[in-house]
């Protein structure tokens, strides 16, 4: 079962081999690789070839840690999305490198990525959708 059928299955409340895995953020890179992803300053800053190849960094450190670790998909946090339109440059390097069988997707930067960032409660549950 590919990591994309797992994600499904599990979503659609079917058996899979496994549970799928991923995590929010990973945060050793240094420690499980000897890497480091790119600073926001640095993408903000590089341009044409050079930015290219902070992405390309950026994808390949996401790529090491969906072997190693075996995520079913990758939630982008870096580049942060809610800084700049970065990310959505990044995202198709990063498809790329890890393939057609790895989701990817990322935060959409106001809403509830944990609960101490609502500071209205009222309002968030009584919110209409």
């Amino acid at each position: 079962m590919t990591p994309r059928e797992r994600l499904i299955k599990a979503i659609n409340f079917q058996e899979t081999d496994r549970p799928p895995h991923f995590e929010q953020m990973f945060e050793l890179t240094e420690e499980a690789f000897g890497l480091n992803f790119p600073t926001e300053q640095q993408l903000q800053e590089a341009s044409g070839n050079e930015r290219k190849r902070l992405f390309e960094r950026t994808a390949d450190i996401y790529s090491k840690i969906v072997e190693k670790y075996q995520w079913d998909a990758v939630l982008v946090w870096r580049p942060v999305a809610f800084k700049n339109s970065v990310l959505y440059e990044f995202i198709p390097y990063l498809k790329k490198c890890v393939g057609p069988n790895i989701p990817v997707g990322t935060f959409i930067w106001g809403s509830a990525i944990c609960i101490d960032t609502i500071k209205d409660y009222l309002q968030y549950t009584t919110q209409k959708l």
